[in-house]
């Protein structure tokens, strides 16, 4: 994650952006790459570097979230994305009647626990998922081809959905007429309670609403008595109506500031000045309100077991030396 106050702004550099992998990073000749689109499609094709570039390319600003970023964790970013839309090149193929699913298979593979033997990561959508959202073939990020370690040459992007969705070093997409029963789809990204069960409703779905403090950090030694506190805030699809800190263990909250406006699939920075804050040990929290409906809880669901959308209050302690 970039330094708040070398970077207060939406986009993540590429440099600081989070790396996460299921495998060993692949080794791709860009002269031999391509993309097959094949399955339950009309006209399965194969397309070239070159001609992934010479489609029409829509611009998305979105952040990219790993599953299991823990609260205050780095496993997030935010990037300008630009790359054909997948409606586009799937409606070229032609689906068929029976299309329900798509699959989305990467150059990446190994083994896995409970995996039978050797396999790529993939992962699975619905056909109207894929065809009716804001949905990528991103070519390019933050103005710039792929970083290797980022899913060049091409990767999916599905804003509003934790990072294991946009796969990344692409290879092959699968259009299905029966649900998707690969290993990432049906092993793992699962919520867990006191059962597990690999039904819709328990994998793991679009983002939550998030708030962070990036600046103090944790144990920050702060001379003087006004404390700039800052950090970010993201709602997925829903954009942010309100981000607040408490000063005083949760007993009142009050309003910061957004350094911008709240746009769907991005974060948007905030900022609040704590003025005369007395001298010793100090704790500060931040929650955010979407403008619809979604709001941050203060604890984690003591019922989930897994280690997927934490979302919390994230808190920060840190002591004021005047």
């Amino acid at each position: 994650m970039q330094d708040f106050e070398q970077y207060p702004s939406v986009l993540t550099p590429n440099a600081d952006f989070f790396v996460r992998n299921h495998f060993e990073q692949p080794l791709i000749d860009i002269s031999s790459w391509a993309l097959r689109v094949e399955g339950a499609v009309k006209h399965p094709r194969t397309f070239l570097y070159g001609d992934l570039k010479s489609f029409k390319h829509r611009d998305l600003t979105a952040i990219m979230e790993c599953a299991g970023n823990g609260v205050g964790e780095g496993a997030v970013g935010c990037a300008a994305w630009s790359g054909p839309m997948l409606s586009e090149v799937l409606q070229g193929c032609g689906l068929d009647a029976t299309a329900r699913y798509v699959r989305f298979i990467a150059a990446d593979q190994g083994t896995e626990p409970g995996s039978a033997g050797s396999i790529p990561y993939a992962r699975a959508i619905a056909v109207d998922e894929a065809i009716g959202s804001e949905t990528l073939l991103a070519l390019e990020m933050n103005g710039a081809p792929l970083p290797p370690q980022n899913g060049f040459p091409l990767r999916l992007l599905r804003p509003g959905f934790y990072g294991m969705d946009s796969v990344k070093w692409l290879r092959k997409i699968e259009v299905l007429s029966t649900p998707d029963n690969s290993f990432f789809t049906t092993h793992r990204y699962l919520r867990e309670t006191n059962s597990i069960s690999s039904s819709d409703g328990n994998r793991v779905g679009p983002i939550l609403i998030k708030s962070i403090i990036v600046q103090p950090v944790e144990a920050a030694v702060i001379h003087g008595t006004t404390v700039d506190i800052g950090g970010y805030a993201w709602a997925g699809r829903e954009q942010i109506g309100r981000v607040e800190v408490t000063t005083d263990g949760g007993q009142s909250w009050r309003r910061s500031q957004l350094l911008g406006s709240s746009q769907p699939f991005a974060w948007v920075p905030w900022r609040f000045l704590w003025e005369r804050v007395p001298a010793g040990l100090q704790s500060i929290a931040v929650r955010a309100f979407g403008e619809s409906k979604a709001a941050q809880p203060a604890v984690r669901n003591i019922a989930r077991v897994d280690k997927y959308e934490l979302n919390h209050y994230h808190q920060v302690n840190f002591k004021v030396v005047t």
